[in-house]
């Protein structure tokens, strides 16, 4: 196993702490990451050659660089190629590659520099698949833009892509959303859960592998309260503080001790205590509520922080010993976490420096 150190020390055998006791928050996906620190500014590094850092260059940083210098940034978002931003103020702002108008500003030109999109200054929550964004105002609506496939990433009964955001139906009680890939889950505000888009897998949770073109209720429970979309993988809990689980399952990433798909939400018994998740390709970090974090699913680039022993872990495994944990996030097939002090570690794979690492070896 092998372990690195970056500015700081290691605080336990497997992670890297990056600079100290300043990140707020980090979204990070395959090939990039971005983060706030506590002054507002946006930091970024790893893959840059869709310009998705949004620093007027297509230069890759293999260490965190500010990347963004004004200090009203409040929330961020990443895909593979491009990232998406909240100002203080409900601005939206994104960069990056634009090929399916996931920018959303109107054209297929990729974008430099974060440019804002429209006027609007009330945006609220924004997640990003593949090549799709969907966001959500302070008054309850539903937005997306970008590509749309075949199997209806948007939402909106089409397979068309849309270069600038477009309401997505009439409702205005949509209140938290999260994306994978290409499929998307959604809790409205009477705590009822929908999903739409790829369902190869049943990351609906419809009882079918039938894409969805438009939302489709999932269940009549009414007590959903927390969503997290991996790959094609989906996590849901509810109210009660139960946590249940569909769609892919081959790594054993459900944390069940099955490797079979499931194709309607199923309670997870095993998953108890547990105050948040982060989902990646086909691999679950868990947060739990002693702020101890645990892990379990694939494993071939040591994304679940235990070393290279294993391709995948069938039993939830804790990462070390700390227990002063607050956020968690997953790429691809890297983590990266942040405790009680704002202090950032990392590990997983790093072959594009998403990990900020100046080696781009997999830790």
């Amino acid at each position: 196993m092998k372990t690195s150190l970056l500015k700081c020390i290691c605080l336990f055998g497997i992670t890297t702490m990056m600079n100290a006791q300043c990140w707020q928050s980090v979204a990070t996906n395959s090939w990039h990451t971005m983060a706030i620190k506590n002054d507002g500014t946006v930091w970024g590094w790893g893959n840059n050659t869709s310009a998705q850092l949004g620093n007027s260059s297509n230069i890759s940083n293999q260490e965190p660089a500010m990347v963004w210098s004004s200090n009203d940034w409040s929330k961020i978002y990443t895909s593979p190629q491009h990232s998406v931003a909240i100002k203080s103020d409900g601005t939206l702002w994104t960069c990056g590659n634009n090929a399916y108008g996931q920018i959303g500003n109107g054209t297929n030109n990729q974008a430099w520099l974060p440019t804002q999109i429209g006027t609007d200054n009330n945006w609220n929550n924004i997640t990003l698949g593949a090549v799709f964004c969907l966001g959500i105002k302070t008054d309850g609506t539903l937005w997306g833009w970008g590509s749309n496939t075949n199997s209806g990433c948007l939402g909106n009964n089409s397979t068309t892509a849309f270069l600038s955001p477009i309401q997505i139906g009439t409702e205005s009680n949509w209140f938290k959303i999260a994306s994978g890939s290409d499929h998307t889950l959604a809790i409205k505000t009477d705590g009822t859960l929908w999903t739409w888009g790829n369902n190869y897998a049943g990351q609906l949770g419809d009882g079918t592998n039938t894409n969805k073109l438009t939302p489709v209720q999932i269940g009549t429970a009414n007590n959903w309260t927390e969503i997290y979309a991996g790959w094609d993988t989906s996590i849901a809990k509810k109210s009660d503080g139960t946590v249940w689980g569909w769609g892919m399952n081959e790594y054993r990433n459900l944390g069940n001790g099955s490797y079979i798909n499931l194709n309607i939400p199923t309670q997870l018994t095993n998953l108890t205590e547990f105050s948040s998740f982060a989902v990646g390709n086909r691999y679950t970090i868990g947060l739990k509520n002693d702020g101890s974090i645990w892990a379990w699913g694939k494993n071939g680039e040591s994304q679940l922080g235990l070393g290279f022993g294993s391709i995948f872990e069938t039993t939830l495994t804790q990462i070390g010993t700390a227990t002063n944990w607050t956020k968690i996030v997953a790429g691809y097939d890297h983590v990266m976490a942040i405790n009680n002090l704002n202090q950032l570690y990392t590990w997983g794979k790093n072959d594009q420096y998403e990990m900020g690492l100046t080696s781009n070896l997999s830790y």
